[in-house]
């Protein structure tokens, strides 16, 4: 997915979006060249901005900077979609351009599951967790 929104977790047979939080927050941008990242244009080192060892797979130095909806949303154009707080589960086998929501509470749950294991896995900073109502 793009930065600060949804988060995929996908098997090959479901495809599953976890929408964000209502406020999308907490949000972090984390970098070791502030001025050097080319994706996107950064906004400034501030008094947002924090110094430290934030991720628990990395013992380097980064800086770290919450990102506000508004940043955010010029960054990524209209977020009302994404901030609909809408997650949605395709069965990507037979519906490949993910055109038909399933609404499966039971296998909606399993999914969830497979994500929190996922980002655990991944060492997944806890505010994005938190971020995505995993918590």
């Amino acid at each position: 997915g793009y930065f600060g929104e949804y988060i995929q977790y996908s098997d090959g047979i479901y495809s599953y979006l976890r929408a964000p939080n209502k406020d999308n927050s907490p949000l972090f941008i984390y970098s070791q060249r502030w001025s050097t990242a080319p994706w996107w244009e950064l906004p400034p080192l501030d008094e947002k901005t924090e110094a430290g060892r934030w991720l628990a797979w990395t013992d380097n130095l980064l800086f770290r900077r919450s990102i506000t909806l508004e940043e955010l949303n010029r960054l990524h154009g209209d977020l009302k979609f994404v901030l609909s707080g809408k997650s949605m589960l395709f069965n990507i086998g037979e519906d490949e351009a993910q055109e038909h929501i399933i609404e499966d509470k039971s296998l909606e749950q399993e999914y969830i599951a497979k994500l929190r294991e996922a980002l655990k896995f991944w060492q997944a900073p806890e505010e994005h967790i938190e971020r995505l109502g995993l918590t």
